[in-house]
């Protein structure tokens, strides 16, 4: 997986671990702590960014668009036949 610096990594019942860049790939070192990780899980997150609530946000305007498009085309149809 490639390294990008807003990953944070969290060893099940523990706490944060410290990631770093592989200088030769690019990718994600995940350093152990002291005792190992004892087949604990590791969980790797990154927080959401502007672009990406935005485009959320986007998103969820334009469905609720399209849902009161449809709606007012259906209502349309319907009260021009009870006429």
């Amino acid at each position: 997986m490639q390294y990008w610096e807003l990953w944070h990594a969290e060893l099940e019942g523990g706490g944060p671990l410290e990631l770093l860049p592989n200088p030769d790939f690019g990718t994600v070192d995940i350093l152990a702590p002291e005792n190992g990780f004892q087949g604990r899980k590791i969980t790797l997150t990154i927080p959401y960014q502007t672009s990406e609530l935005v485009g959320f946000a986007v998103s969820v305007i334009a469905a609720l668009l399209l849902g009161l498009m449809l709606f007012n085309a259906q209502f349309s149809k319907s009260t021009r036949r009870a006429r």
